[in-house]
């Protein structure tokens, strides 16, 4: 959505073009909410925008109306239906079906905050344009709609009036706020603004029969006879295909015994790389790398950043059940109606229901910081303040981010209050001599544990976000790997890394064979799986406690004072070598 400047290539944070209409409707639950409903919810935010935009009702209000002229609302994704998400195929099969659906309306129970949020995503449609200039049509939308609530709800309560005999139980609609998609990452700092710390590293030096290990200090020291047994571990993030690894597998020798393993263990779901999500932020990805001639951006492939995730649970909690659930591109890249999708689903497509559920998180929202949302939609303070006046279970979040991150905050809210634990990764931001940024979304919220990144020695690793935001109380560290600062840019110190698996034959830029399937790969992205490995343990160990009580039992074993800068303590866990 704001543009910036990254190595003198345009950045947009968001998907251009694509709105989500976030609409509170106070003393309803979900279930209460038939198809025909949804399907009338989902129609009257296209109709609102309709007029809106289109049609030219906000007058003045909006200053750029001719930048709307010639387009079309258009649900992005289906409108609700009946059937629920199917279940991913046991892992080992030749490909496992992917099972998650996109829709146009999501519906999210928040009780704290007295009812059901629900997502309209909707897509201005036109003839193609470049993305910066559709990130500032988008803004403008945001900003003349969220500035008009009180226009808007008037006209969305008129259109209800017409309909209430038919539809009484969305009396009490409202328009909270307009949002943009925002873009997800696990990816390249130079295309969204956060990724891995740096890019992988091979390690030839490990034969293909190598297996990593982890030691467990202090008082996790306790939990040796604690596997993680009994605990359903969901990883959202990018994955390969099941052949690719498959052949992975079979090319190494001597046999690779750890992914042959996996594979095993794992389950494979999420999206399939032909959604129209994925194609979409491809086109993003090809115009990025098209406006960058020096070759700055450095995007590269990385579908194997969420298999070299769910490796390193897999070996610090062996006894967890594991589902990878595709939610990233081949590039890492992913936007929030996907990702908030995949959140609500999560219980269901990993057969969860009843069950304890960890969600390993290793990706941010590209949603900018407050100081930068004050500069690009300072109008909306009023307006921010507002909506979150007197609101339970805000998450800690300033008003701004809230306002505007509003869709990823109820897909967290509802996990969380549905009893399940998130970990997320702080972001890897941070420049040598530079402030610490703080966590980014979702890792900002302080229902959520939030994870920064040490080396191996426990020093902070000179990339990672603050895991605090001071007064949170959320964040701690884990062992996530240091940098190499050249003035090309930052390598890892294959060392000083966390190990794991890479499917693919070479690393990306460098193209470095990958003779025996491991690298080195640092980022907070892979200190928040040793995080999730421990509180496997810790919940296996201590079955009773809730969500809540074993996110602080987890930051309770945290050792030590706080690591300077990162404003959080250090989990005593890491991987040997």
């Amino acid at each position: 959505m704001s543009i910036q400047r990254s190595q003198g290539l345009p950045v947009v944070h968001c998907v251009p073009d694509l709105l989500c209409c976030r609409f509170g409707l106070p003393g309803v639950r979900s279930e209460a909410l038939d198809t025909e409903a949804r399907d009338t919810i989902g129609r009257l935010g296209a109709e609102l925008l309709d007029r809106l935009l289109l049609r030219g009702e906000l007058g003045e209000r909006l200053p750029d109306a001719a930048r709307f002229h010639g387009l079309e609302i258009r649900s992005h994704g289906d409108w609700p239906a009946d059937e629920a998400p199917k279940q991913p195929a046991l892992a080992g099969k030749d490909r496992a079906p992917e099972g998650s659906r996109v829709a146009a309306l999501q519906a999210w129970d928040v009780p704290d905050e007295g009812g059901v949020r629900l997502h309209g995503w909707y897509r201005l449609a036109g003839d193609p344009i470049d993305a910066v200039a559709g990130a500032e049509r988008a803004r403008s939308a945001v900003l003349a709609v969220n500035r008009s609530l009180e226009q808007a709800n008037a006209l969305l309560t008129e259109r209800l009036r017409e309909g209430l005999d038919a539809q009484p139980l969305l009396e009490g609609l409202r328009l909270i706020a307009l949002c943009p998609s925002w873009l997800t990452a696990a990816s390249q700092e130079a295309h969204v603004g956060a990724g891995p710390g740096v890019p992988p590293a091979p390690r030839p030096d490990l034969p293909s029969d190598w297996r990593p290990s982890y030691r467990f200090e202090a008082e996790a020291a306790g939990l040796a006879d604690a596997d993680g047994e009994g605990v359903v571990v969901a990883v959202l993030d990018s994955r390969p295909e099941v052949a690719q690894m498959l052949g992975a597998a079979q090319r190494y020798q001597p046999p690779h015994g750890f992914l042959q393993e996996l594979l095993q263990r794992v389950q494979f779901g999420g999206l399939a790389l032909d959604d129209p999500a994925f194609a979409a932020l491809e086109h993003l990805v090809a115009g990025w790398e098209a406006g960058d001639p020096d070759g700055l951006a450095q995007g590269y492939a990385m579908p194997d950043h969420g298999l070299f995730v769910t490796g390193l649970i897999h070996g610090a909690a062996p006894g967890a059940e594991l589902h990878l659930l595709r939610v990233l591109s081949a590039q890492g890249i992913g936007e929030l109606q996907s990702l908030t999708a995949l959140l609500g689903q999560t219980r269901a497509l990993v057969g969860a229901v009843g069950k304890r559920l960890i969600v390993n998180l290793s990706l941010v929202a590209a949603i900018p910081s407050e100081p930068e949302l004050e500069t690009g939609f300072r109008p909306l303070r009023a307006a921010a303040r507002r909506a979150a006046a007197g609101v339970d279970g805000a998450g800690g979040v300033p008003p701004l981010q809230r306002f505007l991150g509003g869709p990823l905050m109820d897909a967290v809210a509802a996990l969380v209050q549905g009893g399940a634990l998130v970990i997320a990764s702080a972001g890897n931001d941070a420049r040598p001599g530079q402030a610490r940024p703080e966590p980014r979304l979702p890792a900002r919220d302080d229902r959520i544990l939030a994870v920064g990144a040490a080396g191996r020695s426990g020093q902070p690793a000179s990339f990672s976000n603050a895991a605090d935001a001071l007064v949170l109380g959320n964040g701690v560290v884990a062992f996530g790997g240091e940098a190499t600062w050249l003035a090309t840019g930052a390598r890892v110190d294959p060392d000083d890394a966390p190990i794991g698996l890479f499917t693919a034959a070479a690393t990306p830029i460098t193209g470095a064979d990958v003779p025996t399937g491991w690298v080195a790969w640092s980022g907070t992205s892979f200190a928040a799986p040793l995080a999730t490995a421990l509180a496997a343990r810790l919940w296996s160990s201590q079955p009773q406690l809730s969500a809540p009580e074993l996110l602080a039992a987890v930051r309770a074993m945290a050792a030590g004072p706080d690591l300077a800068g990162l404003l959080a303590p250090r989990l005593p866990v890491t991987q040997v070598l």
